[in-house]
């Protein structure tokens, strides 16, 4: 391993021990460096949201994995959300008094 400072080595060798709460000066990303990245990511793909219709109520931080016939596409689709394992970021509510349960979902793997 290497310690390399400002493009120059200044250990080499060993491991590295101790704690992380010495680190300092390390910048945090933009605003405008997240939002990139938000906005970079593709129709489903993992990290971002999607509008879902349940058969089962969910809590916020609940789990689920998608591809089957209990998750589908927004509010009317008939299309399954593709595989993976989902993150329910809201309360599941009932749509138009039928058995359809409505949420937003963010794809986690």
């Amino acid at each position: 391993m290497a310690i390399i400072s400002n493009g120059t080595t200044v250990a080499s060798g060993g491991s590295v021990r101790g704690s992380a709460s010495n680190l300092t000066s390390i910048p945090a990303p933009t605003n405008s460096q997240i939002l990139t990245g938000v906005a970079s990511v593709s129709v489903a793909a993992v990290g971002s949201y999607i509008f879902s219709r349940m058969n089962s109520t969910k809590s916020p931080g609940d789990t689920f994995s998608g591809n089957n016939e209990d998750f589908k596409y927004g509010g009317k689709h008939d299309v399954n959300l593709p595989s993976g394992t989902y993150r329910v970021m809201g309360k599941t509510h009932t749509s138009d008094g039928s058995i359809e349960r409505l949420t937003v979902v963010l794809r986690i793997s």
